[in-house]
């Protein structure tokens, strides 16, 4: 095919794909400048237009005569207005944000981009869930994309996967989110490695969801290639996130100087590039680290460090972990009215707002906590009191590994009062040891 053949296919194929988006005629694009059988063989590249018919042509579609020229011009502009989509997201302007996705997977779709009308579909997710908390919602239009969407290749698939068990995960229904993340997981299993963007976020993502399912092995090795991936791609963020998942699993894996020397690395470079929030989250995380493995002076260092961090750049969100860390910090350095007062910050953090699934358990693992710092203050009641509302919690939002965790301890300590109410709960703990080892989870 000779260069001006070329070109011809382009601007034919280009002014077929337009005239369709603007659901016009044949008749209406030629009017006044050719036949429409001369206007069939051009958009099928087989007769050249004239220069100034094409200008005209153009005029009518509202695009400019060097999109017609383009290689794949609806392409481009779409990949454009996601672009324009993440901008808008970035400064908060949700409502254009919204507009431009949408326009996106509708003309996305027309034209039969399933590469662009599945980051569509994961961009407007993304918002449903984060701007709106309209979870519902996401979860329509991710089941309506998994069943009725066209074919995705595996990765894609995966990608849709997790936000489909991420958006179940927001409402509060983990082992539903649980069933996703499996499927995924099956899926990557199939997949060659590739340097490729969205392999490195299903990877990271992939990582995430095995950490909620307590699936170490398996969670390392998927941070471990997402980490050289993002390397690879350069992409900071993503290699950051991933090696401080690994560090993580490493630790999980009995591998604890591994999770610090990772985490050590981290800080180090978040401090020399000056990433306040990298510089939190990794702080929180070292602290976190000295806190399992009993240096506590350490730990509160770090931990209140990460705090300093987060209050600079007001982020109530994150501030909610290290506040957590420290309530357990609190607890194991005996210093219990210092516990409730942590705890009580972070339920005070979680009123502000946010996602109610996974507000519901913040609240869950805050009421545990204190639930034990009673028990160290041997006030019985509340501490009771404090755990059933825990376990109230966690199996509303089917969150059945904490649930487990809860209902086995309200057990035993009934059982110590013999009080009857143990056996209901020995009863209910194993239908969530059940639901666990479906799920695939290592308890």
């Amino acid at each position: 095919m000779t260069d001006t053949q070329e070109l011809m296919h382009y601007i034919g194929e280009n002014l077929k794909k337009y005239r369709l988006q603007k659901s016009m005629r044949q008749e209406e694009l030629c009017e006044g400048l050719c036949s429409v059988s001369q206007l069939s063989k051009i958009e099928n590249g087989k007769a050249q237009v004239k220069a100034e018919h094409l200008k005209i042509m153009a005029g009518r579609l509202g695009v400019e005569v060097e999109q017609l020229m383009s290689t794949d011009a609806i392409h481009d502009e779409l990949r454009d207005q996601i672009e324009l989509t993440r901008k808008a997201t970035i400064a908060r302007n949700y409502k254009l944000a919204f507009e431009t996705i949408r326009s996106v997977l509708v003309r996305a779709k027309q034209a039969g981009y399933q590469d662009l009308y599945a980051e569509a579909v994961l961009f407007e997710c993304y918002l449903l869930n984060l701007a709106e908390h309209n979870h519902q919602a996401a979860l329509q239009k991710l089941r309506e994309t998994l069943h009725d969407g066209g074919e995705f290749d595996p990765v894609t698939r995966a990608a849709l996967q997790i936000e489909y068990g991420r958006a179940y995960s927001y409402t509060g229904d983990l082992v539903e989110g649980f069933r996703q993340y499996l499927q995924a997981d099956t899926l990557l299993q199939r997949v060659e490695p590739v340097d490729d963007d969205l392999y490195a976020r299903v990877l990271y993502r992939s990582a995430e969801c095995m950490f909620y399912m307590q699936n170490w092995r398996t969670g390392y090795r998927y941070s471990e290639q997402a980490a050289r991936v993002a390397e690879t791609l350069g992409k900071h963020q993503y290699l950051t996130r991933a090696k401080s998942m690994q560090a993580a699993f490493a630790d999980k894996l009995g591998r604890p100087d591994e999770a610090r020397n990772l985490y050590e690395e981290l800080l180090q470079d978040a401090e020399n590039n000056n990433l306040i929030l990298d510089i939190g989250t990794t702080e929180n995380c070292l602290g976190r680290w000295y806190l399992d493995h009993g240096d506590l002076e350490t730990a509160y260092h770090y931990l209140q460090r990460s705090l300093t961090s987060f209050d600079l750049l007001n982020d109530n969100y994150n501030l909610r972990q290290p506040l957590m860390d420290l309530a357990e910090w609190a607890q194991k350095a005996k210093q219990f009215e210092w516990s409730l007062h942590y705890a009580d910050r972070v339920l005070e953090l979680i009123r502000e707002g946010g996602m109610p699934g996974l507000n519901e358990l913040l609240q869950g693992q805050m009421l545990a906590i204190n639930a034990k710092t009673y028990g160290e203050l041997q006030d019985d009641e509340r501490m009771i009191s404090h755990y059933e509302q825990a376990l109230e919690l966690f199996d509303r939002n089917r969150a059945v590994i904490p649930a487990y965790e809860v209902c086995v301890t309200l057990a035993d300590l009934y059982y110590g009062r013999d009080n009857g109410r143990a056996l209901t709960l020995y009863k209910q703990a194993v239908g969530y040891n059940r639901i666990i080892h479906e799920l695939g989870v290592k308890k």
